[in-house]
Parts: structure tokens; sequence; C-alpha cells
């Protein structure tokens, strides 16, 4: 049961709800309902101390106290007559004795006089007195929410947008439930069940106080494009209103809201931010004295999946070269999902002083976004592929699905079936049928050949974000990261190039935080980086293999380093070790440099030993080596150093480390790194590349 108290929605256990039928707790209500109908400066009495109604699963077909008639047709009130979605026509009439227009309004027929919808249900102090009905100077707003009803943002949607009664929403609440139950699923997505039914919790906190930030210039600027929004979202289903400030905090409560912005699109359209975020910087929180939405908002609480490239690979890789992939989209995913009542006045937007709308549904720049959805793209995954066990499997990235097909007579409508009854928002313009090259997350996967290209368009838009880093322009903060993150998408494939990301990574990650918005100069370090980058993209085409190395290699391959004695590595049975010279630690190598030599020496042994297009286990007992090798690059430059060689080698030996971390005390190359050596044989000698030569010295050379 959900109460108005105060001024704010609270959640109150329906155990506690004992409904008090006494004629005393109507006075009481009467008594509160004519006090909050009087002068806005006296004071409402607060709502803790009146008498909760029972919470009820058929609350709108309830017969509402003191109504007589229903405003549309006439009929007398009875149990399971539904006054907001009555459309029924009047005995001897041609039409209702009213009818409803912009956004839900209520008219009289005969004189279209702006009615108050709260006199036909009884509870309006006007209805008491045997005053019109007219709304004509009536302080109760049209919107109310009967206090008979029960509190949800679905009914309170459906109470100021009557409109929508008889359409439906995508995201059936019914239709997941059935179908997870039916696969014994329900279980692991009950969560997901009660947030499309009763909405979802996205973090928003209580609202104590009113606060309503000014928009961006780009939105004021601009407020032909925000009304259009606004009709566009009104249309939809989405958005409740307009409504005045005093209006939404008689719907709400104290509310919140963001500052909106317009940001241009390429085929001339605009796409609307609400900044959730602001304000953001720490000296703007103390002055304006209050947090942004997304401050109190734990992302990590929401916990879904994300099949990334990796998970591609590892999934082609297990399957025959004969299967193919189709892409799905999801139409708006996140705007299908709606928001529990308590989360409303974190939600509301203001298109200027007096003009604010109600938004229901998930917002794209709430820091849960993508969880939230998350929790509904996890079970339609869940549901896929258990309707289609043995003939698919799906990966998901947040709303784009990846179907690969294991039965060949699978097909697109297969898919559609198989959630029809879940109303999934698929978008027929984003859906690509099966083919052995289909494209997911920016790359498209040659699936005969296990090759992933980037495609040309996306390789040419990166090279435009780098080269003005490559000629050394001023940049800010924003621009970095959008070059670091695109970067980051292509390394992630092109494992060679991560570690020509160090220089940027180590620029962005210095910037200043009272300078977030000022432009930098660009070291000549990140310039040079950002030259490589232009370069290595500037390939046509731009391709990497993820076929797994057809071969293992039969030895486990055991480093270590230490800083007092130097370098041990064992392969297999053999043994190797270097000891250091003098001056060796300086220049910023230190112990992380030095396990990442050992490393490198362990490869090269390896290769010595006769690997080659082959997977080799390798074991270390340094959690900051192996961090920085699977990350793929370091902010130490003689790290960063180490691992651009390790990766040459691995892609031209086609070699593929799989490295496990292993306790000092067992790992037997630690006491060859102290000076301590085994009585087994010795490794073959190989090469020291020449800029660590000078810094060790072979074991057998003492």
């Amino acid at each position: 049961m959900i109460l108005k108290e105060s001024g704010a929605f609270t959640e109150q256990p329906s155990t506690v709800m004992q409904h008090q039928a006494s004629s005393s707790s109507h006075a009481h209500l009467s008594t509160s309902h004519t006090q909050q109908a009087s002068s806005s400066k006296q004071k409402q009495p607060p709502r803790q101390q009146q008498q909760p109604f029972p919470a009820s699963s058929s609350a709108e077909t309830r017969t509402y106290r003191g109504a007589s008639v229903c405003i549309m047709c006439g009929k007398g009130a009875s149990p399971g007559h539904n006054f907001i979605s009555c459309r029924a026509t009047p005995p001897g009439r041609s039409s209702c004795f009213a009818y409803r227009k912009d956004l839900g309004n209520l008219f009289r027929a005969s004189d279209q006089a702006l009615l108050c919808m709260r006199f036909n249900r009884g509870i309006c102090p006007r209805a008491e007195t045997g005053e019109s009905q007219s709304r004509a100077g009536c302080t109760n707003a049209r919107f109310a929410v009967p206090e008979h009803m029960e509190r949800s943002s679905a009914n309170l949607l459906l109470q100021l947008r009557p409109d929508l009664a008889d359409k439906g929403r995508p995201l059936s609440s019914e239709g997941f439930a059935s179908a997870l139950k039916q696969y014994g699923l329900l279980d692991a997505f009950q969560t997901t069940v009660d947030g499309l039914r009763d909405g979802f919790d996205f973090g928003v906190p209580r609202i104590n106080k009113t606060i309503t930030p000014t928009n961006h210039a780009s939105a004021r600027d601009n407020r032909q494009a925000l009304n259009d929004i606004a009709a566009k979202e009104v249309e939809k289903g989405r958005w409740a209103g307009p409504y005045s400030k005093n209006e939404v905090e008689q719907i709400l409560g104290p509310f919140q809201s963001s500052p909106l912005g317009i940001i241009p699109k390429p085929n001339g359209k605009v796409r609307l931010i609400q900044e959730f975020s602001h304000p953001k910087k720490e000296k703007a929180k103390r002055s304006l004295g209050y947090n942004s939405i997304n401050a109190y908002i734990e992302s990590d609480e929401l916990l879904t999946g994300w099949d990334s490239v990796s998970d591609v690979f590892k999934l082609l890789n297990s399957l025959p070269t004969t299967v193919e992939g189709a892409t799905m989209d999801a139409s708006e995913a996140f705007r299908g999902c709606l928001a529990r009542l308590s989360q409303l006045p974190g939600l509301v937007v203001c298109l200027d002083d007096d003009t604010f709308y109600i938004d229901f549904f998930l917002g794209f720049g709430l820091a849960s976004a993508t969880g939230v959805w998350g929790l509904v793209g996890d079970a339609t995954k869940a549901i896929l592929e258990a309707r289609l066990a043995g003939r698919i499997r799906v990966l998901k990235w947040v709303d784009d699905f990846f179907t690969i097909r294991l039965d060949p007579t699978i097909t697109i409508n297969d898919i559609l079936a198989a959630t029809r009854e879940l109303d999934f928002p698929w978008n027929p313009e984003k859906t690509v049928d099966f083919k052995p090259n289909p494209k997911y997350i920016g790359w498209v996967f040659n699936i005969p050949e296990r090759k992933a290209v980037l495609p040309r368009e996306k390789a040419e838009k990166y090279v435009d974000r780098a080269t003005p880093f490559e000629k050394g322009l001023q940049q800010d903060k924003n621009t970095t990261q959008k070059l670091l993150g695109s970067l980051q998408h292509v390394a992630f494939v092109a494992r060679d190039l991560r570690p020509h990301l160090g220089s940027i990574a180590s620029f962005l990650a210095s910037w200043p935080e009272d300078k977030q918005y000022q432009k930098r100069f660009i070291p000549v370090e990140v310039q040079k980086e950002a030259g490589f980058w232009v370069k290595a993209l500037s390939i046509v085409p731009f391709v990497r293999s993820y076929a797994l190395p057809p071969n293992r290699f039969p030895d486990t391959v055991w480093v270590d380093a230490s800083t007092e004695w130097g370098i041990g590595v064992i392969v297999g049975e053999a043994w190797g070790a270097w000891k250091w010279l003098p001056g060796w630690k300086a220049d910023g190598r230190g112990i992380g440099w030095a396990e990442a030599i050992a490393l490198e020496f362990g490869l090269l042994a390896a290769k010595a030993c006769g690997a080659s297009n082959s997977t080799i286990d390798f074991r270390s007992d340094n959690q900051g080596v192996l961090y920085s090798y699977k990350r793929g690059h370091s902010r130490g430059k003689q790290i960063n150093t180490v691992l651009k060689r390790v990766v040459d080698m691995e892609r031209d030996d086609r070699l593929q480390l799989d490295i496990k971390y292993i306790e000092s005390k067992l790992n037997p190359a630690d006491d060859p790194s102290r000076g301590v050596f085994p009585s087994g044989p010795r490794l073959p000698t190989f090469k020291i590349p020449p800029l660590v030569s000078a810094y060790v010295v072979p074991a057998g050379d003492l």
C-alpha cells in the first residue's frame, strides 16, 4: 500500500493497513479533504494521521464514496463499474454526457465546461456541499489520485492519462511471468517480473525539497524542439502533462528535475539530454546545497550479463564454421521500463519555469539505466534459449541481440514467435537476417574464416578522432575520453595494439580535478601514440584472426623475479636464471618491470623449446604483471615497452598465453630468481633484447 504522506509517496507494508470502517474514519477523511481544498496558506494536516484504506488488486473497479452516477454514461455507481475507462453511451443518446481531450481533461458535452474529475467520485468537498461539478474555482486538481485507489505508478499514469486505458505498453509482465514459469526460470527472474508489473526501483531517493535547475542554453534556445519531444512522449504514453510546478507538487510532493540539453544529430534531428548527474563538481554541490539524482544511485547493485567480443570469440570457436548469425535490436528499449511510484519525483521534466511533465519510464541518463534494462534483456535471452534449446545461442550487449543458429532451419520468424507473448519491442528496421558474416557491437565476424573485421566507416571515424591529437591541437577531457574509448574498442580485438594506449590513458588520468572542462596541450608522447593509431587504422582492411592456435605447448612455463638477485624461468624440467647488473633499478625500472621481463624471458624460452602456433600455460606469482598483461598495457613506460615486445611475439608466432596466478611458495621459479639453482637441465639459450641486455647476465656466465 502506498500513501501520500506530507506531500510525498511512501510505501507502507500492507500487513499494517487495517481498514477503519467506522463513520468517524470517514468524517476524519472528509475534514482532511476540506482542509486541503481551502486556502493554500493553511497548513495541510499530516497524512500519517489519516486512516488508510487497504490495498486491492482491483482498485480501479471500486465504488467511490459519495458517487451516485457515472459522469460519462449516467449509470448508477455500482461495484465493478470503472469510471476511468467508461465509454458507454447513455440510453437515448448518441454520445456520452462528457468527453475527454487535452491529455485526459474532462469536459461536459452540453456546455464544454471543464469538470472536476474528483467530484463524480465523491472525494471533492464540493460534491458534499451540493455545488456544481464544474472545475471553475475548484482547488482540487483533475489529476489527484482517489484515496480509495491503490497507489502505483501504473494506476497514477492511468489516472493522469485516462486516454491510455485501452492502450497497451511493451514488455508484458504476465507474458514474462508465464514464459519464465514454464521453463523453471521464474525464481531467477522474479525481480524482473515484479519490475515490469509494479515498476522498477531505479535508485532515486526520496526527494524532500523541490529543486528545478535551469536548462542548458541548447535547450532554452530550442524551445520548439523541446515542445516536439514533449508531444512525442505524450503521444507514446510515457509522459503526463503539461503541469505547473504547483500541480506536480500536488501529485508527487517535492520533486527534483534535471537540466535538459539538446544535441543535433547528423540526420537533422535532435537528441534530448537529461543531465541526471547535475551538479557534477563538488564545489557546485556545496554551493547549490543539493546532489544530483545520479549521485544517490548505486549502479553496481544491478548485476546483469554483458556479452563482449571475447564472449563472441569463445562461442564461435566452440562451434562449426558453418553456423550463421543474425542481429536484432530492441526499439527504445529503456523507455519500456516503467518506474516504481517512489521514483517519479526524480524523473520530472522541466521545459521552463511553469511547464513540467512527469516521465513514468526509464531515462537514458540515469546511472542505473543499463542495469535496469539488463534485467529485462537477461530474462529475454533466457526465455529464447530455453524455448529454442539446442537450436540457437544468444549473446547480448545492452539492447543488441546476437543470435547464432545451430539449426539451419531456424528463421527470424521463429525468434519473433518465441517472444510474442512478451510484447518485446523488436525494431524491424534494425533486424538483419542470418548470414555467415554478421555484425555485432561494431565488428563484422567472418565466421567461416574466424576473423573479425572493423568496418571501414568506423575505422575512418576513429582516425578522425585521433588526428587532432597527432597534430598536437588542444583538447578537452570529453574529447580525450572519446578517443580512448574508441581505441579501446579496437584494441579489445587487436591485442597487439593494446600497449599503444598507455600514454593516452595516462594523459586522461592526469586531468586536474578542478579543470575538467579546460582544454590542455597534448604531450609529445601522446601525439606520437595518436600518430601510431592513425597509421594502424588506415590499413585496409583492418582485420584480426580470432581462431585459437591449433596446438597446446606440452610444458608449463613458470616465471618469477626478485629485486635482490634476478630472474628465474622454468619450462617443464629445464631452468634458466639471470642476475641483475648494477644500475638496473633506475629510470622507472622496478619490481613491476622486473616481473614483466620475467614474463618476456619465459616466452622467449618457450620459443627456444619449440613453441609455435600454440597456446602456452604460464604461471606467475605477481598479480601486477598478470593484470598488466591481461589489460594489454601499463601506465608505466618501462613496463609498457616490455609488453609491446611480448604482444609482437604473440602475433608473429601465433602464440597465446593462458596465464594464471600461483602463490610464491608453490612457484618453482622462485628459487632460481633468488640465486638458488635446481639440479635439472638448463634451458636453451636465446637472444636477450638489446634494451635489457645491459642489465642482466645469465647464470652460466657468473
